[in-house]
C-alpha cells in the first residue's frame, strides 16, 4: 500500500444515490502526499476510472494508481476529476500551498562553463532528447506507489 513517509493523506469517498433506485454507487479517490509546491501526490482509484488533471488525461495503472506533481512555484488551482464508466465523477479542487526553498547561490563559475563548447552543446541537445523519450513513456509499473528512498544521505541540491 502507500509508504509512511508520505507526510498527508486525504481520502475521499463521494457516494451518488439515485432516489428512484436502491443501488449505490460510489466514486473513490485516495490522494498521499502534500499538497504545496514541488510536490510528488500518488492516488489510487478504481482501474476502470479515467482520471484528468485539469482537463489532460493521466495513466491509471492495470492496479488504478496514478500519480502526477506540482511545479516548484506552482500556485494556481488544479481541478483533479475521476470518471467512472457510468459517467458518475468526483471533482477535486487542489491548491499548492508556498513552499520556502533554502537556495543556494553559486558565483564566480569559470567562463568557459558558463560559455559551453559546441561538443557540450550537442551532448546536452541529446541529454534533452532522451529525456524527453523516457517521459514519454508509459507504462504499468507502480513503484512510485511505494515511496521512494534517497540514494545517499547527504545535502539535497540542483
Amino acid at each position: 500500500m502507500f509508504n509512511k513517509i508520505m507526510c498527508s493523506k486525504l481520502l475521499v469517498v463521494l457516494m451518488f444515490s439515485a432516489i428512484s433506485n436502491i443501488s449505490i454507487a460510489k466514486v473513490s479517490l485516495e490522494l498521499e502526499g502534500q499538497v504545496t509546491q514541488g510536490s510528488l501526490m500518488v492516488g489510487k482509484t478504481a482501474n476502470t476510472n479515467s482520471v484528468l488533471l485539469d482537463n489532460s488525461p493521466l495513466k491509471v495503472s492495470k492496479h488504478g494508481y496514478f500519480t502526477f506533481g506540482f511545479s516548484r512555484d506552482d500556485d494556481k488551482t488544479h481541478e483533479l476529476v475521476v470518471k467512472q464508466p457510468n459517467g458518475e465523477t468526483l471533482t477535486q479542487l487542489l491548491t499548492p500551498t508556498k513552499r520556502q526553498y533554502k537556495i543556494q547561490r553559486v558565483e564566480g563559475i569559470d567562463n568557459k562553463i558558463m560559455s559551453p563548447n559546441p561538443e557540450a552543446l550537442a551532448r546536452a541537445k541529446q541529454d534533452g532528447i532522451q529525456i524527453r523519450a523516457a517521459r514519454a513513456l508509459a507504462s504499468d509499473n507502480i513503484d512510485f506507489a511505494h515511496g521512494f528512498i534517497a540514494p545517499a544521505k547527504g545535502r539535497i541540491t540542483g
